[in-house]
């Protein structure tokens, strides 16, 4: 500080010091209450931090229980669980099932003969391998038309150890090993597991060799029709087979082991089979899950009640006061959550409405007991009732009508569903191409763009005598094949109708498109043309009386019915039944939970609140150091006056006193 800094020297008196001490005494009861204010604030902002924390923890806790998917869960049990394994979807249909294991999948496997070592050179040529099912009765080869044919390189003086990494580089789907048999090395093929997945390979030796068992690249060859020696020169050691199950009493085959599509949302993973010892397969709602949940549920509330209670309690007898009793947050989450706690769920009209009707009651202080026998009972009951309880739930009445989907803003209640246009696939009608039998000519090619995405030329084979179905079912194969439409998940449906060719987007709705392009000659016999079929339409009608937006076969609603989405299938124009939406508890309180989280919520406001009076104390103490500064200033310049002035008085008295010191003496006269 400017000023004095040293003691006065008109007055002797230690400035520095008298200063101190007054600015001292000014400023300690100050300091003092600041460090009050501010201990408790931070105090009260460290309890609601335990109560956010608290909060969020229950909401994490409602997760088991405000999804549906969560009261879906299933699982299996398996009587002789050697034979397969499952994996259960919630999509599974709670039941019973009779297995029986009659075979196991496996790929082909071929063997050459044994060879001296793996080095030995054999040669090189194309090999071209084919994929299909052979039929030993009637010695016929037929190509697997979703696997085509693939050409695999083979460098000249090849050995094989060579041949074995070509093959296996090529990625075909064929994979190749050497097995030394103890009479020397054979190179060993194996396909995919399925019988559609048995080889043909043919040969092309670049030596010109026959193909012959014994000779160069020939000896690979293996045409399963032809005679040993003389193009079946392979040892076939493994037959492709398909898995062939019974479920229920009916035949089901598969090309792989894992086994899907048969029971809705079960797989099954084939480990052994048993012919003629079926087992049985039990799929039941996961109950465990769900009432660990619901424990988990009241343990997370009452903890979280006794959080709210212990910040916020006042103490009668010791007549004191929690950290955050009064407070404005404690007592709006305390309010709501009470109140939402004694409600019974609106637009349930089952025997579950209330939690109490599962066993869970609130005592005096709040929390919550759960009697687990009356909680058993209501879930054996009706597990979709019990689901209703706690989580979203909607419930269509009418045929080829579906729930789908809510959003935060749809409101409770039954509404009704008016269609007005239903959707339609995008389509494309070729030309009148005469009665059966049909033929394609080698080579013909066209390009189609399905849903916008463009396929690339899809060239077809020749063949003879089909009938309208087959035709069909050929360029549907062809089509959906195509690479192009497979990556963007475009697909079609072929169909022959009054002599024509009628081909349909997989997809619904107005972005549904076809169009045909890129026709050569050869394709004029299929009664194709260059030309843009329909678009298609999409779902149109209202819900809840209020129009409702249609993206293919899904509407969603407005107004009150915001944000409820569901799914139309066919069906008539017209009044096509009700749609009803209930929130469980656990999504209300969710809901709940998450506005008072939320960035405006009461606990994030009342932090905000805390925060902003620690500020305002810290603006408090810098205008009392600001107002501490001002008054040392004012008193070291009044100090200051002061000691000069007692210093001139200092000096005139001296003065004075050497003036009447030097005055002559009365008796001198």
């Amino acid at each position: 500080m400017a000023g004095i800094q040293a003691p006065g020297v008109g007055s002797n008196l230690d400035i520095n010091n008298i200063v101190t001490q007054l600015l001292s005494a000014e400023r300690k009861p100050a300091e003092t209450r600041f460090a009050s204010q501010e201990a408790l604030v931070q105090a009260r902002l460290s309890t609601l931090g335990i109560v956010k924390s608290s909060v969020s923890d229950f909401q994490s806790a409602l997760r088991g229980l405000n999804s549906l998917t969560a009261f879906q869960s299933k699982t299996a049990s398996v009587g002789n669980d050697r034979l397969f394994s499952t994996t259960v979807s919630s999509a599974a249909v709670a039941g019973s099932y009779s297995v029986e294991v009659k075979q196991l999948a496996q790929g082909q496997k071929l063997a050459t003969k044994s060879l001296a070592d793996t080095s030995s050179v054999i040669g090189g040529g194309k090999l071209t391998i084919s994929f299909g099912t052979y039929d030993g009765d009637t010695n016929v080869f037929t190509e697997n038309d979703k696997k085509p044919a693939r050409a695999i390189d083979i460098a000249a003086g090849s050995s094989l150890a060579d041949i074995r990494d070509s093959i296996n580089g090529a990625g075909i789907g064929v994979t190749a090993s050497i097995l030394n048999d103890g009479n020397g090395f054979r190179l060993v093929l194996g396909s995919d597991s399925g019988a559609a997945s048995s080889m043909k390979i043919d040969v092309a030796d670049a030596e010109g060799n026959p193909l012959l068992d014994d000779s160069g690249l020939g000896q690979l060859a293996f045409d399963p029709t032809a005679e040993a020696g003389s193009g079946k020169n392979m040892q076939q050691t493994l037959e492709a087979r398909d898995a062939q199950l019974m479920v229920d009493g009916i035949e089901v085959s598969r090309s792989t082991n894992s086994i899907s599509g048969v029971i809705s949302g079960v797989t099954l993973d084939l480990k052994e089979m048993a012919e003629g010892a079926p087992t049985t397969l039990s799929i039941q709602a996961n109950k465990d899950s769900i009432k660990e949940a619901v424990e988990n549920f009241v343990t997370s509330y009452n903890e979280l009640r006794g959080v709210l209670n212990k910040s916020s309690v006042y103490d009668a007898e010791e007549k004191k006061a929690s950290l955050l009793t009064g407070d404005s947050a404690i007592r709006s989450i305390n309010n709501q959550m009470q109140r939402i706690m004694g409600n019974v769920v609106t637009g349930l009209s089952g025997p579950l409405r209330a939690l109490a009707d599962i066993g869970i009651t609130t005592a005096r202080d709040g929390t919550l007991s759960l009697d687990n026998t009356r909680m058993n009972r209501a879930l054996d009951a009706n597990i979709d009732d019990f689901a209703a309880l706690f989580t979203t739930v909607g419930r269509a009445s009418g045929n080829n009508i579906s729930y789908f989907a809510s959003s935060s803003e749809t409101k409770v209640g039954s509404y009704a569903v008016n269609i007005t246009q239903l959707a339609s696939q995008g389509a494309y009608t070729g030309g009148d191409i005469g009665s059966e039998p049909f033929d394609i000519a080698e080579g013909s090619a066209f390009r189609i763009t399905v849903d916008g995405a463009q396929s690339g030329t899809i060239t077809l084979g020749e063949k003879t005598g089909l009938t309208g179905n087959e035709l069909a079912r050929e360029l549907q194969s062809q089509i959906n094949k195509d690479s192009a439409l497979l990556n963007a998940n475009r697909s079609v449906q072929v169909s022959f109708e009054d002599g024509k060719l009628s081909i349909k987007s997989a997809r619904y709705g107005s972005d549904s498109t076809i169009a045909i392009g890129n026709i050569n000659a050869g394709s004029s016999s299929l009664g194709l043309f260059n030309a843009t079929g329909l678009a298609g339409q999409d779902v149109a009608g209202t819900i809840g009386g209020v129009s409702a937006t249609g993206n293919g076969t899904r509407l969603t609603g407005a107004g009150d019915a915001a944000g409820l989405q569901i799914d139309v299938i066919g069906g008539v124009l017209g009044e096509r039944g009700t749609v009803s939406f209930t929130k469980g508890f656990a999504q209300e309180l969710n809901t709940l939970v998450g506005s008072f989280l939320s960035s405006d919520g009461v606990l994030t406001q009342r932090t905000n609140d805390f925060n902003r009076e620690i500020k305002e104390i810290e603006g408090r103490r810098t205008r009392l150091n600001e107002r501490m500064e001002s008054l040392e200033t004012r008193l070291r310049a009044q100090f200051m006056a002061m000691d000069l002035m007692v210093g001139q008085m200092r000096a005139t008295s001296d003065f004075l006193s050497a003036q009447l010191q030097n005055l002559p003496s009365a008796n001198s006269k």
